[in-house]
């Protein structure tokens, strides 16, 4: 929970890395 806050936190508009893990970078 507290890295996908991090992620959301740094990068507000992640790219599309869908292919690679959609779930690492960004949790919709």
């Amino acid at each position: 929970m507290l890295s996908s806050t991090t992620t959301l936190h740094l990068r507000p508009r992640p790219p599309p890395v869908t292919d690679d893990h959609p779930g690492k970078f960004y949790i919709p």
